[in-house]
């Protein structure tokens, strides 16, 4: 279920822009000296109230509905987008056939691995523009051929079970007994479009940002949602694919 509102108070956007770099972090952390104790106290509470927030015996948290929010706004003001997230991803292979991954340092899925990511930007004239701006900015490097190889929705959200009741009218005698069952129905979080583009390098110089994974191995390692199956997808030797890939936290 998508929650619609906006956070318009600077001091909860703030703390929201905070705790979407770490996985916790403690009251005295969050705050800054120059406002007053009091007046952030009240705020972040609202967002505790408001269930942005989680208090844990490691400090505070974003919570589901809090990591959905950050997923859909700007990043700059955390205002809610208009349009869906539109992001660029790269596939990038070295002579080895090793897939370049890069660690998230921000919520959502902070401190996992990713294929190269970029959001959409209004001056992007195309999508290989894009994904060679993208290049440029987080590789320092310009690649000579980029493939448009395919694009995927990445859906994220958890399933929920709820109970099932009896049928209207249905009677009930002594001695009748009464099974309640369940059902599972997947609720969605976040819903992401990804242009996919690849291009191939063993010139590539990387920091502790990134590392090479050989495909089969992606799956051991912490990976953002979607990245393994993207990854899958893309070597079955076609010129272009599309796709729905559905993920449940």
């Amino acid at each position: 279920m998508l929650e619609r509102n906006t956070i318009k108070h600077p001091i909860e956007r703030d703390i929201l822009q905070f705790l979407a770099t770490c996985e916790s972090a403690r009251f005295s952390d969050m705050r800054p000296s120059k406002i007053d104790t009091n007046l952030f106290t009240y705020h972040l509470k609202l967002l505790v109230k408001a269930k942005y927030v989680t208090k844990t015996n490691t400090g505070y948290t974003l919570s589901s509905l809090g990591i959905n929010y950050i997923e859909r706004v700007n990043h700059d003001a955390l205002q809610l987008r208009m349009q869906p997230k539109i992001v660029t991803k790269l596939l990038i292979q070295d002579g080895y056939g090793k897939v370049l991954l890069q660690k998230r340092a921000t919520q959502p899925n902070i401190n996992t691995w990713e294929l190269p990511s970029s959001e959409m930007r209004i001056d992007d004239e195309s999508i290989i523009a894009m994904a060679a701006r993208q290049a440029t900015e987080k590789l320092n490097y310009t690649p000579s051929k980029l493939r448009h190889v395919g694009d995927c929705y990445i859906v994220v959200g958890e399933k929920v079970r709820t109970n099932v009741h009896p049928a209207e009218g249905a009677v009930l005698v002594d001695g009748d007994v009464l099974h309640l069952a369940t059902k599972e129905v997947f609720e969605t979080q976040s819903r992401t479009l990804a242009h996919i583009v690849r291009f191939e390098s063993d010139d590539i110089v990387i920091d502790d940002r990134f590392k090479w994974v050989e495909p089969l191995n992606i799956a051991r390692v912490k990976a953002a949602p979607g990245t393994e199956k993207i990854v899958t997808r893309a070597f079955f030797g076609d010129d272009f694919f599309f796709e729905e890939f559905t993920v449940a936290n």
